[in-house]
């Protein structure tokens, strides 16, 4: 487990290609605030500006922050990031959400999932022990 609450890793999934790819956390948690931070970099760095909410080409981030999963301050916030079609014209949103889900993905290795493509199918992202 990296320092300072986080996991040290961060998963990216393309559902069009059925790939993944692991990257280091400690480039965005150095410098990017909570998982609210990290997410928003991420989502930058890798959704193209003109990508709409239903393109390919978008992305979804969701991240948790250093205390996610830490008994003591009760932490299960996490964050979600993308494009959504709710605002006119379509822009960039967040939400923050609570539960086990935040805390889980860290017990399993990672601080954030990024998620971009487009299945031909319904699928699915099975994390189990990295």
């Amino acid at each position: 487990m990296a320092d300072y609450g986080y996991a040290g890793s961060i998963l990216i999934v393309d559902i069009s290609e059925g790939t993944h790819e692991t990257r280091p956390s400690a480039p965005y948690t150095s410098r990017f605030i909570g998982g609210h931070g990290v997410a928003s970099r991420l989502y930058w760095e890798l959704a193209p500006p003109a990508a709409k909410a239903f393109d390919p080409e978008n992305v979804i981030v969701a991240a948790s922050g250093p205390v996610a999963g830490f008994p003591g301050f009760a932490g299960a916030r996490w964050k979600m990031v993308s494009r959504t079609t709710l605002n006119v014209p379509e822009s960039f949103n967040y939400c923050n959400l609570g539960e086990r889900w935040g805390s889980f993905l860290k017990f399993a290795g990672y601080d954030a999932l990024a998620v971009k493509g487009r299945a031909d199918k319904p699928v699915y992202i099975y994390i189990n022990n990295d």
